[in-house]
Order: C-alpha cells, then structure tokens, then sequence
C-alpha cells in the first residue's frame, strides 16, 4: 500500500503523538495542531482519497457539542468556556480521524505495532526520567514526594500522579498486545523488562483506580486474545501488585481503604472516604439536574452548595465529582450521559465486529477509571481518551482482520 508524501507527513505525524508522554505540555498542542493541518491539507489535495466518517463525528462529538448548549442556561460563564476549552478534545479528536485520508486508515492496523512500542517506550522513558530528576534534586522518601514532585516542580513536564499511573496501565495494556503477536525472544524480554518497570512506578505512586481497572481490563484482552504469554505476564504483574500491596505497610494502608467503605468516621480524610461522602452529595442533587443538567459552567457549583451544607472538608478542598459519570449528569443531565454511553456503544460494536479487542480494552480501562476520577475534565485525561478511542476504532475497523493477520506474519517472518 504506497502513499503519497502527504499522507506519509500524515502517518509520521499521528506516531509521534504516541509519544505524547515523554513530551513537554506545548509540544503536544503542537502535534495536535500538525494533526489538524495535514487533515485540511489531505481535504484539498487531489491526490489523497478521504471518505468522511459521519457516524465516527456525530457520535463522538455529541456530548461536547451538549456541554456547548447548555452554556444558553448555565450561570457561571466565564467557567463554562474555561470547561469548554479544556474539553475540546472531545469534539476535535472524533472529527479529525473521521476525515483521516483512506490510504492512511487502511494501513493502521498493520502497523499498529510500532505505535504501541513508541508509546511504551515513551511511557517506559518518562518514568525513568521523573525519577532520575526527583532523586539527583530531592533524595526523599520516594512514597512520600515522588509523586509530589512530578506534580508540581517538573515544569513543562508536570502531570498529576493519576494521569501518569493511567498512561502506565495503558502501556502495560498494549504491551500485553505485543507479547501475543510476536515470537522474538528479544521482543518478548523487553517488553516483560518495561512492564516490571512501570509496574514499579504505577505502586509508587499508589493509584488504586488504574491498578485496578488495569487488571480487570488485561483479564477481557487475555481472555479474547487467548494467547498463554499474556496470561503469564499479567499474573506475574497482578503477583508483583499484590505482593507489595500485601507487604509494604503504606501501600497496604492504601488499599485496605477499599475494605472499610461505610465503616469510616467521616472526619477521616482518605481518598476512599472522600469519594464516599463526596457520592452522598452526588446522589442528593442528581434529581435536580434532570434531562439537561445544571449546564457546563454551574455543575461543580451544585456541588459545592451541598458540601457546604453536609461536609466542611469538602467545602474547604472544593473536590470535583470523582466520578465522570456524575459529573456528566450534573453538567448536561441523563441526557449528557445517553449521548455518552452511545459513543462507547457505537465504538465497542465497531470494534468487537473487527476484532479490534485490544482497542475494546483500553476503552474499558478508562471506563473503569471514569468511576472514581473525572478524566474528561483535564488535558491528560480527555486528549488521550479522546485521540486512542477515535484513532483505534479507525485503525481497527477501516481493514478486514484477515488482511491484518497475513500482514503480521510477514513482519514476523521479517523480525526473525
């Protein structure tokens, strides 16, 4: 399949995102905004095909282009178009792939190997680099100020620890990918080699909800995929996450907080706790919101008043939903959430009929995550929710998987 220098300019760009996290915050808008230019440029250029995907855009724009409308009825303006910028992802990710040139689509999934190895390795490099930096200008208890650090004082680099812990799941994720379609002992060792890394890394910075989900996740992608070195490499990462979660007291503490939800005096600031009492507001107000919601810009507000009433803590901290389910409620009301869940629909049928598990389970992974953090609501969390779930569905629904399986065999035969 030859393609021309354009939709190569295209393709180089669309793998370098993969590299997103080893990246500092402007470049990323940059690669995005390379993304868009090629797209237009492909639009305009004789020679590049492009059949446009409507149900990809309306589907995976509908709930940004609601949060929009119901800046008609929010109050709180100035924080609406603050919310509305942050979330762009969610409508320039679907329409973008949708317009992706035809050549470059049918391609992907072929290639979707190298995509998943620069994305490791870049996850894999980032964790090493953080620490490197934290410890030649720190030198503290790691549990304690890693995660501080990579937070606050890394500059450009910054990214709060349960974005970080996410990308490290979702390395973890592809690699198994990886691992089922390859028979290079080379390949095979490095990939366990990264995974024990970020591994490592993700119990660090002790982040129950991605280490969680990342297992439940694997286990539908080991399942689907029925290949016996996934199994084996996500026991040995639920054995390494278990066996430290049992042994190290700070990272026990951590957990055990999952086995005393409704048993804890409110006044006690864990994250468990808080999310609990946090849930209690949620379900009080979330009659109110109704089919519309309280409207992008006055969501957090709503919350607020009811913290105020049952929750000083919280008042004080100001916390979001830690649900992004919730959150959508209260910002474009059961509708928001039916034009959501149809996304992830329309997505998963796609690509369940071509075999694109792997995709299904990372989307599953954020899923889960959404249950107890607003990811959408922040540049790390909703760019890379809304580039992987758009990009994967085009790369394994545009190519008939016996096409895809022929042309593994001959990457395999040529990395042997």
């Amino acid at each position: 399949m030859v393609l021309n220098r354009l939709e190569k300019s295209y393709l180089y760009v669309c793998l370098v995102a993969f590299a997103m996290p080893i990246l500092p915050n402007f470049l990323r808008n940059v690669v995005i905004a390379g993304i868009a230019v090629l797209t237009i440029f492909c639009l305009f250029d004789k020679k590049t095909k492009t059949k446009f995907n409507y149900k990809l855009s309306i589907f995976g724009s509908s709930l940004y282009i609601l949060y929009a409308v119901s800046m008609f009825y929010t109050e709180n303006v100035d924080v609406g178009f603050k919310k509305l910028e942050t979330g762009v992802s969610l409508i320039v990710m679907p329409l973008l792939f949708s317009f992706m040139p035809d050549v470059v689509k049918q391609s992907l999934r072929s290639k979707i190997h190298i995509f998943f190895s620069i994305f490791i390795t870049s996850v894999t490099l980032a964790f090493i680099v953080f620490f490197c930096i934290f410890w030649e200008h720190y030198g503290m208890s790691l549990f304690q100020h890693f995660p501080t650090v990579i937070d606050n004082d890394l500059g450009p680099y910054n990214i709060h620890p349960i974005y970080l812990s996410m990308h490290g799941a979702i390395a973890i994720l592809m690699s198994l990918h990886l691992l089922s379609r390859t028979k290079s002992a080379k390949v095979i060792i490095i990939l366990i080699v990264s995974n024990i890394i970020i591994a490592a890394f993700m119990l660090i910075l002790i982040k129950k909800g991605p280490i969680l989900s990342l297992i439940i996740a694997g286990l539908y992608y080991v399942i689907s995929a029925g290949n016996s070195k996934t199994w084996t490499v996500l026991g040995l990462i639920a054995l390494i996450f278990a066996s430290v979660i049992i042994i190290h007291p700070k990272v026990n503490s951590k957990f055990s907080e999952l086995l005393k939800i409704g048993a804890q005096d409110n006044s006690v600031m864990s994250s468990t706790n808080i999310r609990m009492e946090i849930y209690k507001c949620g379900k009080e107000i979330i009659p109110q919101a109704g089919i519309l919601g309280f409207g992008v810009g006055d969501a957090r507000e709503k919350l607020l008043d009811c913290y105020i009433e049952t929750n000083e803590n919280l008042a004080l901290y100001k916390y979001n939903s830690h649900n992004q389910y919730l959150s959508i409620i209260l910002r474009a009301g059961f509708l928001g959430l039916l034009l959501f869940a149809m996304y992830i629909i329309f997505l998963i049928l796609g690509l369940k009929k071509n075999k694109g598990y792997i995709a299904i389970s990372l989307i599953l992974f954020y899923l889960l995550v959404m249950f107890s953090e607003n990811i959408l609501e922040r540049e790390n969390g909703v760019l890379y929710f809304s580039y992987f779930s758009a990009f994967l569905y085009v790369a394994f629904t545009a190519a008939r998987p016996s096409e895809v399986e022929e042309s593994f065999r001959i990457n395999e035969k040529m990395s042997d």
